[in-house]
């Protein structure tokens, strides 16, 4: 296996590019990267807002906040060679059902909707199509 830049784990092939957490803390970014080589990944490319706070062997931290279609287009460059997306970018921010304001139901809708569909769309171009999963 190759590359993998993380946002779902998948044997359709020996690169990916991912992002896992929407956040600058460590998450589950070590543990999908550890999984990914340990399963023969020769590289990860891991899509962090913090590119400064991840350090883990193995991984290409790329600057990427979903929310921001420049990062996204830039890290859609930068791994242009994946071949798995690993796209689990998610917040929760929203208020009570009944009650507060719906600004942090906007900014839910914006990551883990939004965002999450723009990586996919940024990244489906150069992933690779089988005859079984034709796009």
């Amino acid at each position: 296996m190759g590359r993998k830049l993380w946002n779902e784990v998948s044997e359709h092939g020996d690169r990916g590019i991912g992002r896992v957490r929407d956040r600058c803390e460590p998450g589950n970014r070590a543990a999908f990267t550890r999984a990914l080589l340990a399963r023969g990944a020769a590289k990860v490319y891991a899509g962090v807002r913090c590119p400064e706070d991840f350090d883990e062997p193995g991984a290409e931290a790329v600057r990427l906040d979903v929310t921001d279609p420049d990062q996204i287009a830039a890290a859609a460059t930068t791994a242009s060679d994946a071949t798995v997306v690993i796209n689990n970018a998610g917040i929760q921010a929203g208020p009570p059902l009944l009650e507060g304001s719906l600004g942090g139901a906007r900014k839910e809708l914006g990551v883990n909707y939004l965002g999450t569909w723009a990586v996919s769309r940024a990244f489906a171009p150069s992933l690779p199509r089988t005859a079984a999963e034709p796009w």
